[in-house]
């Protein structure tokens, strides 16, 4: 049984975590947070030794890194294949409140189905719209070709404001944030407005081909992606327990 002894780790940027007990610290190993180049003390003990010379941590951390050694198994390169994601597994600081995001470049899947939501929303407010023209059209207010033509135009300014303000507010729109993907700068920094409006306007002028495009370009991106300089990610918010 672990022993009931408080423990502080302290990792390679000097940061310390704790105090925690011996089997949290077993489970940040096996999870790889924590490596040979951190050190461990006891909370009564104000000395440091690495994490290797902990002997319930040692064969934890070299087993970890004899398997990474090995390199991914034939299961693993299966799944990377079918994800898209390969080397491309990234652990970046998150975009609020301090959390770290892991992230993957997204799937043509999940990012049809993203769409297909939000799809449902734009034609949702497109009818709201075409509906008010019918409703001007018969009042006799406008003719049908200025009904039109003011209907597109609130169309079209509505769609490119609900993709730049979700973006550019929060990084994702309601049908990324459905199947976990989020929109990321290619460095993987926050989106902020500007570059955010001209991923929308090129997504609603180019936005079809981006499922034929990803599978052409080797980075992996749609056009409107390419020129604003982002990217879309699958993210998981990583806890402080690995």
């Amino acid at each position: 049984m672990p022993s009931e002894h408080q423990f502080i780790l302290r990792t390679a940027d000097g940061a310390e975590h704790g105090p925690v007990d011996q089997r949290t610290l077993e489970t940040w190993a096996k999870s790889g947070r924590i490596t040979r180049e951190c050190e461990v003390r006891n909370a009564l003990i104000h000395r440091w030794s690495p994490a290797t010379d902990v002997a319930f941590l040692k064969p934890i951390i070299e087993a970890r890194e004899a398997a990474e050694d090995t390199g991914p198994s034939k299961l693993d390169i299966i799944k990377q294949k079918l994800t898209k994601s390969g080397v491309a597994d990234m652990r970046l600081p998150g975009l609020a409140a301090g959390q770290r995001v892991m992230f993957t470049p997204g799937t043509v899947p999940l990012r049809i189905l993203a769409g297909l939501i939000d799809l449902a929303i734009v034609l949702a407010y497109g009818a709201v719209i075409y509906g008010l023209a019918g409703a001007v059209v018969r009042s006799e207010l406008f003719s049908p070709a200025e009904a039109f033509e003011i209907g597109f135009g609130v169309f079209y300014a509505g769609v490119l404001l609900f993709f730049a303000w979700t973006i550019g507010f929060h990084a994702q729109t309601p049908g990324q944030r459905f199947w976990g993907l989020m929109v990321v700068r290619k460095e993987g920094e926050q989106v902020f407005l500007g570059r955010a409006f001209v991923l929308a306007l090129g997504t609603c002028l180019l936005g079809w081909t981006s499922p034929f495009v990803v599978f052409v370009l080797p980075p992996r991106r749609g056009i409107a992606e390419l020129i604003s300089g982002t990217r879309v990610v699958r993210t998981r918010v990583m806890h402080d327990g690995g």
